[in-house]
């Protein structure tokens, strides 16, 4: 062999390591691949999305659409929540203290608005989506929030701060 030939396959080796140690195949015993790089945010933001659909067919509402603009806000606060370290609908960073001028800076308007948020630690991520919707479908507030017929697409943001526990928000809206 080569040393050309024993270079490239240690750059493949290594490759397939960091694409694995990136991008693992599956989430913690789901057994599901969430697809080529997602992240366990966005693995975990599908699951709350698929979870939140079925929790309002089932009660005879209609399923909302993702919106990448009103995910990018949630996103956003829940990122803002980590680093600023605090857990509220009413952020510190100016410009962005309410969830209407959250999606307005996004360059989203609506009509209709309303935001549910969630934090847990230590629960595993096959349990953690159900969780989240089971928690506010036990709040009066945050189960009309899910329920409300006027929306029509919803954004999912997820972070995780260096302890380990993970802050949702989650944006309805009407345009």
């Amino acid at each position: 062999m080569t040393s050309i030939g024993k270079n490239y396959k240690g750059w493949t080796l290594c490759c397939l390591i960091l694409i694995g140690w990136l991008c693992p195949p599956t989430f913690a015993g789901t057994g599901t691949t969430p697809g080529i790089c997602a992240s366990r945010e966005q693995y975990l933001a599908d699951q709350i999305l698929q979870r939140v659909n079925a929790f309002r067919m089932a009660r005879n509402c209609s399923a909302l659409t993702k919106n990448r603009l009103l995910e990018a806000a949630a996103s956003r606060h829940s990122i803002d929540m980590v680093q600023l370290r605090y857990f509220s609908h009413t952020s510190p960073t100016p410009g962005r203290s309410r969830p209407m001028e959250r999606v307005n800076s996004e360059g989203y308007s609506c009509s209709v608005i309303s935001e549910n948020l969630f934090a847990a630690q230590g629960i595993d991520d096959a349990a953690f989506p159900e969780l989240c919707v089971e928690s506010w479908s036990q709040s009066s507030g945050h189960l009309r929030n899910m329920l409300d017929e006027k929306v029509v697409e919803i954004g999912l943001g997820v972070a995780t701060d260096s302890a380990g526990e993970t802050f949702v928000t989650a944006v309805f809206a009407k345009p």
